[in-house]
C-alpha cells in the first residue's frame, strides 16, 4: 500500500485501505510507514500519512511531531497541515497554539469552510462565543448546508443564552441530515432544560431512538436516558462495550 502511494500521490484507495488497516493493527502500519521514511526520508507524504494515521488515533503528539517536519523541511506545502496542526492542539486543550496555526492556515487559503469550523471551536473553547458564531458564519456564507457549522453555531448561541435561536438552527440542520442524532439530541435538551416544553422534547428523543443506526454516534442510549427507558439505555450501551 505504501508502495501504491509512493508511485502515485493520488491514490485515494490506497491511502484509504492504509487508513482501514491502522484500525486492526495500528503498529504494524507505523512501522511500515517508519521504515519507508528511513529509505526516503525527504518524502514529505510519508510524514503526513503517518502523522495523520497519529492523529486519527489521538496520538496528537506523534502527529504535531511529524507535521511539523514537514514544514520546517519545507518537504510539503499544503495549508491544511496547519489546520490538522491546529486540531491536534484543541484536542490537547492547548487552544492558544491551537488559534496560531489556524489563523496560518487561514492566511493561506479563505475559501475553505472546514478552517473556519475549526477556528469557531477553538473560539468556543476560549470562552468567545460571539466570534465562534462569526466564523460559522464564514463557513455558512461558503456552504449555506453546512451542518457542522450550522450545530456548532446553535452550541455557541447556547453559550449566549439564545436558545430559541439555537433551536431553529438545530432544526434546520436535522432537515438538511435526519439521520443526525446529535442535532435531535441536542434540540431535545434545550427544548427539555433550558425552554420548559418537555412534550416537544420527547418528540426528538425519540427521533434519536428511532435511527436505524446503533453506533456509539448514534447517541441512541443517552435518548433511552432521557425519556427514562433506562433498560435500553444500559443495553445499548452494553451492546457496544462487547463490539
Amino acid at each position: 500500500l505504501i508502495l501504491a502511494i509512493s508511485t502515485d500521490n493520488n491514490n485515494t484507495k490506497a491511502f484509504q485501505e492504509l487508513i482501514t488497516l491502522s484500525n486492526t493493527n495500528y503498529p504494524a502500519v507505523v512501522s511500515g510507514l517508519s521504515n519507508a521514511i528511513r529509505q526516503a526520508p525527504k518524502v514529505g507524504m510519508f510524514y503526513y500519512i503517518r502523522a495523520a494515521i497519529a492523529e486519527s488515533h489521538h496520538k496528537y503528539l506523534a502527529a504535531i511531531s511529524d507535521y511539523k517536519k514537514i514544514i520546517y523541511e519545507n518537504l510539503y506545502n499544503y495549508s491544511g497541515i496547519y489546520n490538522s496542526i491546529a486540531k491536534c492542539y484543541y484536542a490537547l486543550g492547548n487552544y492558544e497554539e491551537a488559534l496560531d496555526n489556524i489563523d496560518y492556515a487561514l492566511s493561506a487559503s479563505k475559501k475553505d469552510k472546514k478552517y473556519y469550523l475549526t477556528k469557531a471551536k477553538i473560539l468556543k473553547a476560549l470562552k468567545n462565543p460571539t466570534a465562534a458564531i462569526e466564523c460559522t458564519n464564514n463557513a455558512l456564507d461558503i456552504d449555506a448546508n453546512y451542518n457542522d457549522a450550522l450545530i456548532l453555531k446553535a452550541l455557541a448561541q447556547c453559550d449566549l443564552g439564545e436558545y430559541e435561536n439555537a433551536t431553529a438552527l438545530l432544526g434546520e440542520a436535522s432537515l438538511n441530515d435526519a439521520s443526525n442524532a446529535f442535532a435531535h439530541l441536542q434540540r431535545a435538551w434545550i427544548l427539555d432544560k433550558k425552554l420548559s416544553q418537555s412534550k416537544n422534547a420527547q418528540t426528538f428523543y425519540n427521533r434519536v431512538v428511532n435511527l436505524q443506526s446503533n453506533e456509539i454516534k448514534s447517541y441512541k442510549g443517552f435518548a433511552y436516558l432521557f425519556i427514562g427507558d433506562n433498560t435500553n439505555a444500559i443495553a445499548w450501551i452494553q451492546d457496544i462495550l462487547s463490539a
